[in-house]
């Protein structure tokens, strides 16, 4: 079995192909983040797994070649998705090569899904399950905008709206800084 003369284009392809041995079709993964950046590359993390034939002692089948699997787009020219949730399980994914780009199509299982065309998708992959809710450093910059908006919501809450003004702006330059903003959809 061969990887597909359309997914040959996407930078690392190959890897989860020969990681799988074959194409996966994400059936039940689990949509760990999904950034959206207006200005550099945005992210889609996935867990995935391969199912096998094979029940563990509680009757459940046993879950092989736990990988996540990061799809980095560029050039966004559609982004059509509906769903969002703290928990998103999607009953597959494809990627198809379209006159522009790639096309990534979710279907919705629980919650997220529909489709998103990129001029360029490359992929990466981190093996094994993921650790905790959270995946790398990048992620980190959104804790901190988070908490500053808290801070700013707090402040509100106690009336003290003079110092509203200034912590929003000040996390908007760090939204700038940082190179993404807050509301970019990093989902945990």
């Amino acid at each position: 079995m061969e990887l597909e003369t359309e997914l040959k284009d996407v930078g690392g392809a190959q890897e989860l192909f020969d990681w799988f041995g074959y194409w996966p079709s994400f059936h039940d993964a689990t949509v760990l983040s999904f950034q959206v950046n207006l200005t550099e590359s945005s992210h889609l993390r996935l867990h995935t797994w391969e199912m096998t034939d094979r029940v563990d002692e509680r009757g459940f089948f046993i879950l092989t070649k736990h990988v996540v699997v990061e799809f980095i787009l560029e050039d966004i020219s559609k982004l059509d998705l509906e769903g969002f949730s703290g928990q998103d399980v999607i009953l597959g994914l494809a990627v198809h090569k379209v006159d522009f780009g790639f096309k990534l199509t979710i279907d919705p299982c629980c919650n997220l899904g529909g489709e998103i065309i990129a001029g360029n998708i490359a992929i990466r992959l981190f093996p094994g399950k993921p650790t905790g809710r959270r995946l790398e450093m990048p992620n980190l910059k959104h804790a901190v905008i988070g908490i500053v908006l808290l801070l700013a919501f707090a402040a509100s809450a106690v009336g003290q709206q003079q110092h509203i003004r200034p912590v929003l702006r000040s996390t908007r330059d760090l939204a700038n800084y940082v190179g993404t903003y807050p509301w970019s959809a990093a989902l945990y």
